[in-house]
This record gives C-alpha cells, sequence and structure tokens, in this order.
C-alpha cells in the first residue's frame, strides 16, 4: 500500500505504508507526511484535502488532527473516476507498475 499526493502544481512522492491501514496509523501518516506535504505544496495555506471513503479517513481522531493544523478537507467523495481524480491517478501507477514486475 502506498500513499501519495498530487495537486495543480505536481505529483509529490510516494511513501510505502506497512501491514492494513487502521485509524491508528492513518493518524500518524497524517501527522508524519501530510501535514509536512500540505505545508510544502501550499506555504501560505488555502490549500484542500481531499481523501477517499476509507473507514480511517473519517476517524476522531483523524478529523482532529486536521482541526489542529486549519487544514480543510473536502466532504469525502465517493471512490469513481468521476468524482475523486486519484483513482485515476492510482489506476496509472499500478498499470506502470505492473509493467516493470511483468515485462512484456
Amino acid at each position: 500500500m502506498f500513499w501519495g499526493r498530487f495537486s495543480f502544481q505536481g505529483v509529490g512522492p510516494l511513501y510505502p505504508v506497512t501491514g492494513m491501514m487502521n485509524a491508528e496509523k492513518y493518524s500518524e501518516l497524517v501527522r508524519q507526511k501530510v501535514f509536512r506535504e500540505m505545508e510544502r505544496t501550499f506555504p501560505a495555506g488555502g490549500g484542500i484535502f481531499q481523501q477517499d471513503l476509507a473507514s480511517s479517513h473519517s476517524a476522531k481522531k483523524v478529523k482532529k488532527n486536521f482541526e489542529g493544523k486549519g487544514i480543510k478537507v473536502l466532504d469525502r467523495p465517493g471512490n469513481s473516476p468521476d468524482v475523486n481524480p486519484i483513482e485515476n491517478v492510482w489506476s496509472i501507477v499500478k498499470t506502470r507498475l505492473l509493467r516493470k514486475i511483468a515485462p512484456p
């Protein structure tokens, strides 16, 4: 599993996540990676963070982390590529990884 980000300014790094994601692990990822990437991408503030419908994303401790940093979180869209553009990016990443793992 990986966590990554993209914005109108470009893409950021992919961070590997070991094991299953849960609220505790996601809360730690938010504190260690998301906040750093948001500050780097939007140094003057004003960025809006979007995440999907994963249950770990809606945990109270995660919401408190974002509120404490003053980061606005977009209401969670579905996993549809029409509503959540990250689904298209993950499709591209998976396709490229599969090509490297099992070349034609």
